[in-house]
């Protein structure tokens, strides 16, 4: 069917509409054939061919137009119960027509150009209704494919750290040598993180896809925030023989407050994309911090990433600005794209634009990502002084672990062995409540996991603090999970909790809690 440009009017003035163009048809017809045959009996009449009198010619002129006329009213009868009337069911039911994948009901396009009666109107009903439903379709099978290509691409961005981490715990396992061992377990750890960084970036892309993206606002120093990331691309450009140069022109001791966990996250988005593309031969990575201006409130901070890599065509480097600029909602097949797509959502939910530039000097090519922030300055509050944990003693104490991984459990137990704390185990959620049911009174701590089967961490707390127990009220409860984000720290402490750590804990901090604690 041809993609005609008409539009119909579909409130069809009575001078249009079928019914009406039927009538005067029939009506003409009729009167046509009434005169017809009044002319022919009027002729035989004068011509005295039939002997009739003057009442018997009117009697029979009126029959016939009474004949005519129940004619033309019979077939507009027929016409409108067998014509009409389907046309117009079938054009009501078109016009709020209602796709079977659930989604809102489909109304064909209002029209302003010109009229035209049912048949047409239906006719620009059936040919924009079948328009739409080919884009639905389309638009259905292009989210297939793209979703497709999402997974396929982020399978390879998942397997390829956890192939490398395998495969060099492997190498450590059997290695003979310490420093062979060594290197096996640098890169195993580099991949490792490599992986959780993967991670983070799709589960970030869900936070940011559903709308649920919320920054936090808390004091953090600049110098944890480069002591991190340069332990993490320190590594990944070792892996790879990479020359790693850091220039950092802030002070370590400046206080700012943000989101530090997702400030890390685009930074190490766009420090492993330096080292992927870095060139293999004199391969290079610059990272630059700069302070640009400072006031008594805030500062403005400058972060910029430099690779010498295989660079970036003219039509490239116009996506990529084109996809920062605008924010494109595009979905892109190439996972870097897709990473490099959350890094531009995050860093403009701060306030601010990723930019990019490349450039080719002498067969050398050169690329940047750069971004600029204005945070407010905050102030530090009191940190725990460095512990030894050698001397920590926790003898007299139980703590009940809850957790549905077997080697989530063993890390924490082996953290807490050196301590002499006493160890109780939970398989999910439902089984620490019933150990706390027993044993509640021999329990001072409870390490609780968010993610388990049966019941989750939150549920669990709920139930514990719901319990009535003398020490249901009073008992740490500590959430150790992988869900990291504010609105996780906000539903753990709604939950009951006291404390929130995120996965991997560090032993120092884990056990710096556990004695705010326990003393």
């Amino acid at each position: 069917m041809s993609n005609n440009k008409r539009q119909v009017n579909f409130n069809i003035p009575w001078k249009k509409s079928l019914k009406f163009r039927l009538t005067i048809l029939f009506a003409s017809v009729s009167v046509f054939t009434g005169i017809v045959m009044i002319f022919f009996l009027s002729h035989l009449y004068l011509g005295n061919v039939l002997q009739i009198y003057r009442i018997e010619f009117l009697i029979i002129t009126i029959t016939v137009t009474l004949v005519l006329f129940a004619s033309v009213i019979i077939n507009l009868f027929i016409i409108r119960k067998f014509v009409i009337l389907p046309i117009n069911k079938i054009y009501s039911g078109v016009t709020s027509y209602t796709p079977e994948t659930g989604k809102a009901p489909i109304y064909p396009r209002q029209a302003a150009m010109r009229y035209g009666d049912e048949l047409e109107a239906l006719e620009r009903v059936i040919i924009d209704m079948e328009s739409r439903i080919f884009n639905s379709v389309e638009a259905e099978r292009r989210a297939s494919s793209v979703k497709n290509a999402f997974l396929a691409n982020m399978g390879h961005e998942l397997r390829t750290p956890l192939n490398s981490s395998i495969n060099m715990i492997k190498e450590a396992i059997i290695a003979n040598d310490d420093i062979t061992k060594s290197k096996a377990l640098q890169q195993a750890f580099a991949s490792s993180n490599d992986l959780l960084s993967v991670l983070n970036t799709i589960l970030e892309i869900s936070n940011i896809e559903s709308g649920s993206l919320i920054l936090s606002n808390s004091p953090f120093l600049m110098g944890m925030v480069v002591l991190e990331i340069n332990n993490l691309i320190s590594l990944l450009c070792k892996a790879k023989g990479v020359l790693w140069e850091p220039r950092i022109n802030v002070p370590g001791t400046l206080s700012l407050e943000g989101d530090k966990i997702r400030l890390m996250q685009v930074l190490a988005i766009l420090l492993r994309n330096a080292v992927k593309y870095a060139n293999e031969e004199q391969g290079r990575v610059l990272f630059i911090i700069d302070l640009e201006s400072e006031t008594k409130e805030t500062v403005c901070i400058r972060f910029e990433v430099y690779d010498n890599g295989i660079g970036m065509t003219e039509k490239k480097l116009g996506e990529l600005t084109q996809m920062f600029a605008l924010n494109s909602d595009d979905i892109h097949y190439s996972s870097s794209e897709i990473m490099l797509s959350a890094c531009s959502r995050i860093v403009k939910a701060m306030g601010s634009q990723i930019m990019v530039e490349s450039k080719t000097d002498n067969y050398k090519s050169t690329s940047c990502f750069s971004f600029t922030l204005n945070l407010p300055k905050a102030t530090m509050p009191a940190q725990p002084e460095e512990m030894d944990i050698s001397k920590i003693d926790f003898s007299k104490k139980r703590v009940l672990i809850a957790d549905d991984v077997r080697v989530n459990r063993t890390v924490l137990i082996n953290m807490l062995s050196q301590t002499g704390m006493e160890i109780i185990e939970a398989t999910d959620g439902k089984e620490a409540i019933d150990i706390f049911l027993v044993e509640s009174e021999n329990i001072d701590l409870i390490l609780m996991d968010i993610m388990m089967p049966n019941m989750d961490g939150y549920e669990a707390t709920q139930q514990i603090r719901a319990s009535g127990l003398p020490k249901a009220l009073t008992v740490p409860i500590i959430a150790v999970t992988t869900r990291s984000y504010k609105e996780d720290v906000d539903m753990a402490i709604n939950s009951g909790m006291n404390y929130h750590l995120e996965k991997p804990v560090e032993p120092k901090t884990l056990l710096s809690v556990i004695r705010r604690f326990l003393g």
